[in-house]
Formats: C-alpha cells, structure tokens, sequence
C-alpha cells in the first residue's frame, strides 16, 4: 500500500515535469521558428536592397573610372590631330 502511494506520488512529479519540459519544448521551438524567420526576412530584405541599387553602385564605379578615360581619350585626340597635322 505504502509502495503504491509512493509511486504514485513519483508518476505524478514525473507527469508535471513532463508538462513543463514540453512547455519549454514549445516555447523554444516557437522562438527558434520565429527567429529563423526574423533572420531569412532581413536576408530578403538586404538582398532586395542590394538589387535595386546596384545600377546606381555600378555607375558611381564607372564615374570613378572616368577621368582617367577622359584624360586617355583627349590624350589619343592630340596625338591623331598631330599626326594629321603633319
């Protein structure tokens, strides 16, 4: 009789641990979802960014360039000038 009171007891200690782990259980599963989702979002977020502004990255790339394309160019310019002026 004792025995059975006593196990008793225990199986009802073990069922409100085991309510409570799968509480936790829940309670991370839900922030570790939510948390991947939060991460995935920004990674869509900065991609999209990125996108839309690389035409404008890309021409402030080729602006840096310029001057020393313009300088080449009006460089080749004297030189066929001379040439035809000779």
């Amino acid at each position: 009789m004792e025995e059975n009171k006593e196990i008793k007891k225990l199986e009802a200690k073990l069922d409100v641990l085991s309510k409570k782990l799968d509480e936790q259980m829940r309670i991370s599963r839900n922030l570790t979802a939510l948390c991947t989702t939060v991460i995935i979002g920004v990674m869509f977020f900065i991609f999209t960014q990125t996108i839309q502004h690389l035409p404008s990255i890309i021409v402030f790339h080729y602006m840096s360039n310029l001057d020393a394309i313009v300088k080449e160019w009006k460089q080749t310019e004297k030189a066929m000038d001379a040439a035809k002026s000779k």
